[in-house]
């Protein structure tokens, strides 16, 4: 039986070394390595070994150039976040959507300015479901 690609990420080093290959477009493990900005970065075999991590659950795949691999994504970045959020959502707010935003209204303290583009994005939405349906 093949396993099912997974479309979210696991843990922090995972989400920071995509990040990184989807702003560079593709990326050696020394050029991730070299981009993490902590006072203790990771080893070269465990960054090696996320980017293997990554690219056998079918987030990224590799190409050979020279020596070197050069791993490239197979799945863009909104794509990874909407399923992150929807895995959220359901997990977390049973599926609701008002349930959530409320959760950040609370957490958060939005700006009246955030709180004005994300009603826009919302009416903006509802107009294209209401032209699509």
């Amino acid at each position: 039986m093949q396993r099912r690609k997974q479309t979210t990420l696991q843990g922090e080093l995972e989400t920071m070394v995509m990040k990184e290959v989807w702003r560079r477009g593709r990326a050696t493990v020394h050029e991730v390595r070299d981009s993490l900005s902590s006072h203790r970065k990771p080893a070269y075999t465990t960054i090696l070994t996320t980017l293997r991590n990554l690219e056998r659950k079918g987030f990224l795949d590799h190409e050979l150039e020279g020596r070197s691999y050069v791993y490239i994504p197979k799945v863009d970045q909104e794509t990874v976040a909407r399923s992150l959020v929807r895995d959220l959502l359901n997990r977390l707010f049973e599926g609701s959507p008002a349930r959530m935003v409320n959760a950040l209204f609370e957490e958060e303290g939005m700006s009246m300015e955030q709180f004005e583009t994300l009603r826009r994005e919302i009416l903006d939405w509802r107009k294209q479901e209401k032209k699509d349906g």
